[in-house]
């Protein structure tokens, strides 16, 4: 059994007992502080792109609005970074104001609206994960500026992407977690077959970043 430490200290220990129980053995393909830094690196660049897609509105101005997750949460942290770079890297979009949604979408339709009334005339609507857009979508619907205002998401859900086609959803991030078990299983395989040895093995090789790409269209 191979572990790739994706998640929190314990982790590794638990797999070692549960590797003892089972009579496998365990390998730690990547130390805890680098697969954290990777994950929080990675979570910004997905929020700084969702971000650019709101941010960068013709003529690359504009007032915006923010729909946060769990303030406390790592992933919300480190989304919200990501678009702080975006805006930094775009310094004609203003952030108005950003209220926290703890990830829910009826919470978010009710902050959109309440950001909304102090704000009405925005360009963008940041959120970050595609249920609260979900919600910023049915707030700006009562508005009558669905599909006027961008709004980004992030996490590919289903409904993202029907709101895309709709024409009221800018962008979303999807994350292929299929792709990224495919990888830790080949990474086992190896093992076990002799062909790859995790204690000498550079951490890069063990824990890295898989290339995105844009979809801008449907087959």
């Amino acid at each position: 059994m191979t572990l790739s430490r994706w998640g929190f200290a314990n982790y590794a220990a638990g797999a070692h007992a549960l590797g003892e129980r089972l009579g496998l053995p365990v390998s730690v393909l990547s130390s805890e502080g680098n697969s954290q830094k990777q994950f929080a690196d990675l979570r910004a660049q997905i929020a700084r792109t969702g971000g650019n897609m709101v941010v960068n509105i013709d003529p690359n101005e504009g007032p915006v609005i923010a729909v946060q997750g769990m303030l406390a949460n790592n992933a919300a942290i480190g989304r919200f970074k990501g678009l702080q770079k975006a805006l930094a890297e775009n310094p004609g979009v203003e952030l108005l104001q950003w209220e926290a949604a703890d990830w829910d979408t009826n919470r978010a339709y009710e902050v959109t609206k309440q950001l909304l009334a102090a704000h009405p005339d925005v360009d963008g609507i940041w959120s970050a994960n595609d249920n609260m857009a979900i919600g910023a979508i049915a707030a700006l619907k009562e508005t009558g500026n669905a599909g006027a205002v961008k709004v980004s998401g992030t996490d590919g859900i289903p409904d993202a992407f029907d709101a895309i086609i709709d024409g009221t959803l800018s962008s979303t991030e999807f994350m292929d977690s299929w792709y990224q078990s495919q990888l830790g299983l080949t990474m086992a395989l190896a093992e076990k077959n002799g062909d790859l040895d995790p204690s000498t093995t550079p951490a890069e090789h063990c824990a890295f970043m898989i290339s995105g790409t844009q979809v801008n269209a449907r087959r």
